[in-house]
C-alpha cells in the first residue's frame, strides 16, 4: 500500500468518526426536542384539566386556580420559545450530519480509487518482471 493510500484511509477514519459524532449530536437534539414536546403536551393537558368550570366556588379556590392557570400559561410560553430554538438546533445538526455523511462517502470513493490504482500498478510491475524473466530465459542469458 502506498503512502497516499494510507493517508486516504486515515482521512476516511477521521470522516467516519466525524459522521458518528454528528449522528450522536443529532440524536441528542432530537431527544431534547421530543422531551420538550412531551412537556408542552403535559402542560396543555394540565391547562385543560384545570379550567375553571361554571358555578359557585369560594373565592380562595378561584384565586388559586387562576394563579395556577397563569403559571401554566407562563410555562407554556417558555417551553414554546425553547422548542423553537431546539427545532432550529435539530435542523442545524441534521444539516451537519448530512454534510458529514457526504464527506465520508467522498473519502470512501477516494480510498477505493487509490486502492484500484495501487492494484493496477502492482499488476504492471509484476507483468514487467515476468516479461523480463521470460525474455531472459528465451534469450538464454543467465543473470
Amino acid at each position: 500500500m502506498s503512502s497516499a493510500t494510507l493517508r486516504r484511509k486515515r482521512i476516511l477514519k477521521i470522516r467516519t468518526v466525524g459522521r458518528r459524532m454528528a449522528e450522536q449530536r443529532l440524536g441528542q437534539s432530537k431527544t431534547s426536542l421530543r422531551h420538550a414536546t412531551s412537556i408542552s403536551e403535559r402542560i396543555a393537558a394540565l391547562r385543560t384539566a384545570a379550567a375553571i368550570p361554571c358555578g359557585n366556588f369560594p373565592g380562595s379556590a378561584m384565586q388559586a386556580k387562576g394563579e395556577m392557570l397563569v403559571r401554566l400559561d407562563i410555562a407554556q410560553t417558555g417551553i414554546a420559545a425553547s422548542m423553537t430554538s431546539l427545532t432550529a438546533q435539530c435542523d442545524h445538526e441534521h444539516r451537519l450530519f448530512v454534510k458529514a455523511r457526504q464527506n465520508e462517502k467522498i473519502a470512501e470513493k477516494l480510498v477505493e480509487a487509490k486502492e484500484k490504482l495501487d492494484r493496477q500498478q502492482r499488476e504492471r510491475r509484476q507483468n514487467s518482471v515476468r516479461f523480463f524473466k521470460l525474455a531472459r530465459n528465451f534469450t538464454g542469458v543467465d543473470a
